[in-house]
């Protein structure tokens, strides 16, 4: 005799739907009514087939997905293709990560995207020379001449009675060297890793951004246009390459290309779609 497997309830149904809705990307954005009306408008082996491959089908789009209502009431899983899930499978069994070099081409091309995504923010002091004041003070008591080193590198001096002598640009200059040590997180850890001799690593997507860039000789022109460049925007200055070969490697084009290097940038990575 053939078992007659009941249907379920509606209360059930709609406990399956909100906890699959729960990692669907348009969720906070989504109406709970029309996407209950859309899902239980289906029958029951097609509300199966649609939160079977929910998954997939977010994936597959790269999280760029409609709706849920719309995804049940336009049977958006019925548009997955043989070739999307052939795809699906090869990016899935692609490595995760990949290696970076220190002062290679992926190296210098993640740090240039990391420097044109511009600083984040960080905490200033209301008063940047009361605050280095009470700096030097902490360091008068543990090590006068490292502290009078350490100020000497913000531009500041120390008179004969004690007081501070700041130059007149001192707050400008302290912000930037602030931003600069603090502002481009991802840059400083490229930097860190590229000093100690250390590979970092990256996601598998990125690797294409090595093809960005080209060798610039050290010593010419455009290297020099570059290290200008870096220091008039307050970016984070390229650290001693030490005995790595004796050219660095920048985007095409000069400074004045950066433009289409970010637009490669967004196509390579699907950013800004």
């Amino acid at each position: 005799m053939t078992e007659v497997r009941s249907k379920p309830s509606r209360d059930t149904l709609l406990r399956r739907l909100h906890k699959a809705h729960e990692t669907w990307p348009t969720r906070l954005e989504d109406r709970a009514a029309l996407v209950e009306k859309a899902f239980l408008a289906l029958d029951e082996e097609a509300q199966r087939l649609a939160l079977a491959l929910q998954a997939d089908y977010v994936e597959i789009l790269s999280g760029k997905v409609c709706r849920y209502n719309l995804y049940f009431s336009e049977r958006r899983w019925e548009r997955l293709t043989d070739a999307d899930f052939a795809e699906l499978a090869r990016r899935r069994a692609a490595p995760k990560f990949v290696p970076v070099p220190p002062f290679g081409k992926l190296w210098f091309a993640l740090r240039m995207r990391a420097l044109l995504a511009g600083p984040e923010a960080i905490n200033l002091p209301l008063d940047l020379r009361a605050s280095t004041e009470e700096f030097y003070a902490g360091w008068v008591q543990i090590n006068p001449e490292r502290g009078q080193r350490l100020l000497a590198r913000r531009g500041v001096a120390v008179a004969t009675d004690g007081t501070l002598i700041f130059p007149e640009d001192f707050e400008t200059r302290d912000i930037v060297r602030r931003y600069r040590d603090e502002g481009y997180p991802e840059v400083k850890r490229l930097h860190e890793d590229a000093l100690a001799r250390r590979a970092g690593s990256t996601d598998a997507a990125h690797a294409p951004l090595a093809d960005l860039v080209e060798a610039v000789p050290a010593g010419s022109q455009l290297l020099a246009e570059w290290r200008a460049l870096e220091e008039v925007t307050g970016w984070p200055l390229l650290p001693d390459m030490g005995s790595h070969p004796g050219h660095a490697y920048y985007p095409p084009g000069g400074p004045d290309e950066l433009g289409a290097f970010q637009q490669a940038v967004k196509a390579i990575l699907g950013e800004g779609r």
